[in-house]
């Protein structure tokens, strides 16, 4: 089974891990590679199949919370101190 991965090593090396052939596409080439055959599936976020329309070309998706990306919020500190963090409202 040959299985779409970002380009990370780690995630070629998960797919490996379940005996199956990590290939790796381009996000916006997925979709074609699925229809074509090329891939027989995709080791994608929830957020990017939903981007994809993956549900148009495959049939199933498996939730396997194998795959972890935190995502930091970045702000400066005089907004983050700033009047809307005084206001008495905020924290509620």
């Amino acid at each position: 089974m040959k299985i779409r991965v970002q380009q990370a090593k780690i995630f070629g090396d998960t797919i490996n891990g379940w005996a199956a052939a990590p290939c790796r596409w381009r996000f916006g080439e997925v979709i074609t590679a699925a229809k074509q055959g090329v891939i027989d599936g995709g080791d994608l976020p929830v957020v990017n199949m939903k981007a994809l329309k993956i549900y148009e070309v495959s049939k199933y998706a498996s939730l396997t919370y194998h795959n972890y990306g935190p995502t930091n919020a970045v702000m400066n500190l005089e907004i983050w101190n700033g009047p809307l963090a005084r206001a008495p409202e905020a924290g509620h």
